[in-house]
């Protein structure tokens, strides 16, 4: 990763490598179930996921089937921030709408 010297408070000109950058991937999608407690049912393991001291590390596998090893799930948010926000009930079906960050994070 490359930052401009002045991004960390040098007042001189140019730039300095910090190492490698960190990979991130975002998953923007909807989560479907039968109804409100099933929905819950299935955010609750995400949301474990994210409570632990030491971020869960793990195989991501896309929609193409491109592999991404080591990454942390360190996002999970339903689309539009607030609880309730992107929740749709179509009377069959209830979905949510959220977006996911994951990164391979660097070792310290």
């Amino acid at each position: 990763m490359v930052i401009p010297r002045l991004r960390l408070n040098q007042p001189v000109s140019g730039s300095v490598s910090l190492g490698p950058a960190e990979l991130g991937v975002q998953v923007v999608g909807r989560l479907v179930a039968k109804d409100e407690p099933s929905l819950d049912e299935l955010v609750g393991p995400i949301q474990e996921l994210m409570s632990g001291a030491v971020p869960a590390v793990g195989t991501l596998i896309d929609m193409q089937g491109h592999t991404y090893l080591d990454m942390s799930l360190v996002s999970f948010q339903r689309r539009g921030g607030e609880k309730g926000a992107g929740f749709v009930d179509r009377g069959r079906d209830c979905s949510l709408a959220y977006v996911a960050r994951f990164l391979r994070l660097n070792p310290i």
